[in-house]
């Protein structure tokens, strides 16, 4: 080995300690946060069992006296009845200093607690890995999605998790997708206004197809989270009424004018279903604007894969091939410009569904085809963004919570939602299984103990 692998082999090595090393230590720091709990616990929980104490103190001392009333009237026992009263007194007198000796133990040991979790957290965070072991991306913190801790959860009328996840094995392709709520909104303890759809049509079509969307709601529209939900279940009907015909300008080539129709179509009753929505939340159409792009994949065996692709506005689809990325179709169109003395016109689901752009991507074996949300499609312009996912992803689909991760690892100035639906190809599934091993990584992980 050169020279300068042995260096990265080092760099890549000190990434790995310092990476198990901040996870030890958030590990210890929340074990330490725990301890102080269950102490302070205790703690109120002794103070309560004295106070008990003290009151049954209180009670016998008034009975001794009752009894020593009693007594002096000449009753024969009354030092009997003394001695007695006496001994218990006594006795409870000795638990009382035990409970407090207890006492004192607790509080002592959650001040021991409190100041190691205190010195944990003051301690300086380990310095960053050098060039090239990690991703020149920002630590979590409040710059990026990994601040999963920060904000509250939304306060709507309609809430949404703070993050989705899905997944499914297509057979001739595997598909992650995943939609996280920014640290912008976490803030502001608003939903995220992001939403995806993965559906499969086995029937309709006489051929199965997968349709996968990502929608994008207006970042200042009132109810824009509803609204990219709405687009994404509207559009999947509509494609679903429509499903023959499409099916058969696919197959015979019918024109791009014709398939062109047929997508309007499709988007038209989508704009309709949005305008209903506005309506019904006595809004204005442009709470309900939404900009989408949508992916229609055939299922099977086969060397090259034909996806149809449409959508509007600053969503896109890139491609992953070779180890480098490749955006290959983009339905945003320049803004119309502004009358004279005027505004920009007004963005409704109407104008949406005018803007619609369509195509036709390819993808052969070992490709990765990314749906992205805007933002993750500006980052992926980002070269270090497309350095670390081509890195990660490169060697075929990831598990559920890795691909999450991923996607979510932190960029300094990234606070905006990040929706993504990824398809790692196969091409022909029986060529993968019959490859050499060196492609295991394109199989699923078998199930645990099996």
């Amino acid at each position: 080995m050169t020279v300068t692998q042995w260096i990265a082999l080092g760099c890549a090595l000190l990434a790995v300690l310092l990476f198990a090393l901040a996870v030890l230590l958030a590990r210890r720091i929340a074990e330490l946060t725990a301890d102080g709990r269950r102490l302070h616990a205790q703690n109120a929980h002794l103070a309560q069992e004295n106070n008990r104490f003290r009151a049954e103190i209180t009670g016998l001392q008034q009975r001794l006296r009752a009894v020593t009333a009693a007594a002096a009237g000449g009753a024969p026992d009354r030092a009997a009845y003394q001695a007695e009263l006496d001994r218990q007194f006594a006795q409870l007198k000795q638990f009382q200093l035990d409970l407090e000796r207890e006492l004192a133990d607790a509080r002592r040991e959650r001040d021991a607690a409190l100041a190691e979790l205190a010195r944990l957290r003051s301690a300086p965070e380990p310095s960053p890995a050098p060039p090239g072991a990690m991703p020149p991306l920002a630590t979590a913190g409040p710059s990026g999605p990994a601040d999963a801790a920060a904000g509250q959860i939304p306060a709507a009328l309609d809430p949404v998790p703070d993050t989705e996840v899905d997944a499914g094995d297509q057979g001739g392709f595997l598909i992650r997708a995943a939609s996280l709520r920014g640290p912008r909104h976490r803030r502001a303890a608003v939903p995220r206004k992001d939403a995806f759809l993965l559906r499969s049509f086995d029937g309709r079509f006489r051929r199965p197809f997968t349709l996968a969307v990502v929608a994008a709601g207006d970042p200042a529209g009132a109810w824009a989270q509803l609204a990219a939900r709405t687009t994404c279940l509207s559009l999947a009907t509509q494609l679903g009424s429509q499903a023959r015909t499409l099916e058969e300008v696919l197959r015979d080539g019918g024109g791009e004018e014709l398939l062109g129709e047929l997508l309007h179509t499709v988007v038209e009753g989508t704009a309709e279903s949005l305008t209903h929505l506005a309506r019904s939340r006595n809004a204005a159409p442009a709470a309900a604007a939404t900009d989408f792009v949508a992916v229609l994949s055939p299922m099977g065996d086969m060397p090259v894969r034909r996806h149809l692709v449409f959508g509007t506005g600053p969503c896109a689809v890139s491609r992953l091939r070779g180890g480098a990325w490749q955006t290959v179709f983009t339905p945003a169109a320049p803004a119309a410009p502004a009358a004279p003395g005027g505004s920009p016109p007004a963005r409704t689901p109407e104008a949406a569904s005018a803007a619609l752009r369509h195509g036709v991507v390819d993808t052969e074996q070992g490709d990765v085809l990314a749906v992205c949300g805007p933002s993750v499609a500006e980052l992926l312009h980002d070269g270090d963004v497309q350095e670390f996912l081509a890195r990660q992803w490169s060697d075929g689909a990831p598990h559920l919570p890795e691909f999450l991760w991923q996607l979510g690892v932190a960029v300094r100035g990234a606070t905006a939602d990040r929706t993504a639906v990824c398809l790692w190809e196969f091409g022909r599934v029986a060529d993968v299984r019959l490859s050499a091993p060196s492609r295991a990584a394109w199989s699923e992980p078998a199930p645990a103990g099996g």
